[in-house]
């Protein structure tokens, strides 16, 4: 997966990127270009199908229907300085997409991000915001396992977590990276009775420890079944040996009067809950004298300014759908309106059959799910794992660390602004993806029975079972995939380069072909535009990425996949066909599908271009026509 991202000051970017937007609404007047408020180290896993997917707003409105609520809310994706927290946290909270992301009313777990990778006065800035959003948005009541990594330098004060989580959440195990934190909390909290797991970490401060192990500390604690100790050992940088040896002489001794204190607390509870008829309630405890204060380095990311240009094929998208919303306006044919309007159709309840829209499924890290493209998402599921922590830990399709997947369904939805979208996660970052998730991504796809399957990333390794399905969903289904940007001398690329695919490179905006991309040998290739194309980005990674350019394969192949969903758009608007019929046609196998987008984007020149100039749109429908399309010189070839 390989996309350059280019960046410009707001001004120049937005006098192109409006009008590269069109409204995909049941209307013909463009959005204003303003801020849009939105809702919100791998390891190998199938997803918890349960919690991953999602459904579109309808065109009444923005109400989200659910095939399942959110069992977790795992936030580690903002582990990096780049992204802004806060910022992400206030257009949840304040998008009147209230319903957009349903939570159940017991999660699983909860892990915020590690508050030591922001550098802002007050790294914690937004915590309480996302709690409280949580209970009067999310609904949701009861936590089994909260984790806060917070920062170590300037720490959230016992009241602040008290009243904003603990006050507000019934929560069963419980660990706050804090040292010496006093037990109060916990046993002040009107839900003292659900903890039963807690980490404690310690400086080695005796006084902090006796109240710990105390029937003040966890004796007060009535359903605690575990507790875990860990103290920290002394920087080895920073002190001497000698130091450092009184130091561990010291907690050792501490540590068997701890336990001591812990297994007479072990011994009555125990016994207490035997009393009240659990006679097999088992407290256990640990004491690690050895704890890590050490935590990860901010993550910082440049980027170039450069200049932006309209594509001429921009333009004549943008020319096409103004002259699809305004049909009914110019008293257009009443057969192409009615076909416009049932394949715009998204005012559908739940369970009614939504096969005749076109369907884009979109593998990559994810897609932040934000207003610019909210109303063309259908679906979404996520096959990636955090990196630490529980196996339960899966992170959310819908709110990313990385761009890419959020710019290439951008570049989908602008150019098909009536399109279904479908996003498979299966990576946080572009080289992560692991092919056995690729592998169920692609079944996920086929399930859904989309159109098109779009893929903007590589792998040099030809890997049998996702060589397989790709195969199996390339004949019902268009597959477009990237070639790799590193040179024609790099090999093979995978999966642009199993059977059935349709291959894209990426040429520059002279439309000559990039020197970064490949001229492969296994599949169609179709040269698209790769190169400053305006793309959106999430708001929370800075005004650069959620307004900027990208080039390469990847982004070529977005825009050919948007290309195609488009065409095939047309193809039924205009000639009174439908799926079935245009598969008949063989316009869903790679090389009618390839011939069909070389003559859209790259048209000989004794052809009419497909997507003529604005002041030719008004021949769309006869250049549409299927008769006239398969006469056509590069079809004929096919």
């Amino acid at each position: 997966m390989s996309a350059t991202l280019h960046t410009k000051p707001w001004s120049t970017i937005l006098r192109v990127l409006p009008s590269w937007r069109v409204v995909a609404r049941h209307r013909a007047a463009r959005m204003p270009a303003r801020h849009s408020k939105e809702t919100p180290s791998r390891t190998r896993s199938k997803p918890r199908s349960s919690a991953q997917y999602l459904r579109s707003p309808s065109s009444r409105g923005h109400r989200m229907e659910r095939e399942a609520k959110e069992l977790s809310l795992d936030l580690s994706d903002f582990n990096r300085s780049s992204h802004d927290f806060k910022r992400f946290v206030t257009e949840l909270v304040n998008s009147t997409e209230r319903n957009a992301v349903q939570f159940e009313e017991c999660l699983v777990s909860v892990f915020l991000p590690d508050l030591n990778t922001f550098k802002k006065p007050v790294p914690h800035d937004g915590v309480s915001e996302l709690f409280e959003w949580l209970r009067d948005s999310g609904k949701v009541r009861r936590i089994k396992s909260l984790n806060i990594p917070d920062n170590t330098t300037v720490l959230m004060s016992d009241g602040h977590v008290s009243e904003c989580i603990l006050e507000r959440f019934e929560i069963e195990r419980f660990v706050w990276r804090k040292l010496d934190i006093n037990l109060d909390i916990l046993i002040s909290s009107p839900h003292k009775s659900v903890f039963t797991e807690i980490t404690l970490y310690s400086t080695g401060n005796f006084s902090v420890l006796y109240h710990w192990a105390s029937k003040d500390g966890i004796g007060s604690l009535p359903g605690l079944r575990s507790v875990t100790i860990e103290i920290m050992a002394l920087n080895t940088k920073n002190q001497s040996q000698k130091a450092q040896e009184r130091h561990r002489q010291t907690v050792d001794v501490y540590r068997r009067r701890l336990e001591e204190m812990l297994m007479e607390r072990k011994r009555e509870k125990e016994e207490e809950q035997g009393r009240a008829g659990d006679t097999k309630f088992n407290f256990s405890y640990k004491v690690n004298t050895d704890g890590k204060w050490d935590f990860p380095t901010p993550l910082y990311v440049t980027h170039q300014p450069d200049e932006i240009e309209q594509l001429e094929l921009i333009q004549k998208l943008q020319a096409c759908h103004h002259f699809l919303m305004n049909m009914k306006d110019k008293k257009g044919d009443p057969r192409h309106i009615r076909n416009f309007d049932k394949l715009r159709e998204w005012d559908m309840k739940e369970g009614e059959d939504n096969s005749h829209l076109i369907k884009v499924a979109i593998i990559d890290n994810g897609a932040k799910f934000r207003q610019r493209i909210r109303d063309c998402i259908e679906r979404g599921i996520s096959y990636v794992k955090a990196d630490t922590g529980s196996a339960d830990r899966i992170l959310p399709w819908w709110m990313v660390s990385d761009p890419h997947g959020t710019q290439m369904t951008s570049l989908v939805s602008a150019v098909n602004p009536w399109c279904r979208l479908y996003i498979a996660r299966v990576g946080k970052g572009r080289r992560d993806i692991l092919p056995e998730d690729a592998v169920q991504a692609v079944k996920w796809a086929m399930e859904q029975k989309v159109d098109i399957i779009s893929i903007s990333w590589v792998t040099k390794s030809m890997e049998p079972e996702l060589r397989d399905v790709i195969q199996e969903a390339a004949k019902n289904t268009l597959i477009f995939c990237s070639t790799a940007d590193r040179g024609t001398g790099s090999g093979p690329a995978y999966p642009a380069d199993y059977n059935g695919t349709v291959r894209i490179s990426a040429t520059d905006k002279y439309g000559s072909l990039m020197p970064a991309s490949e001229n492969g040998s296994h599949a169609v290739n179709i040269p698209v535009p790769g190169e400053d194309i305006p793309a959106f980005g999430p708001s929370y990674m800075g005004d650069g990425i959620e307004v900027g350019t990208v080039s390469g394969s990847s982004v070529a192949t977005a825009l050919a996949a948007g290309i195609a969903s488009l065409s095939l758009l047309m193809l039924m608007v205009f000639n009174d066909e439908d799926k079935d019929a245009l598969r008949k046609m063989d316009l869903y196998t790679n090389k009618k599908m390839g011939s069909l987008l070389s003559a859209a984007i790259n048209p000989s020149p004794q052809s009419d271009p497909l997507f003529p100039v604005a002041a030719k749109v008004k021949e769309l429908p006869d250049r549409w026509n299927l008769a006239t399309i398969m006469a056509r010189p590069e079809m004929k070839n096919t």
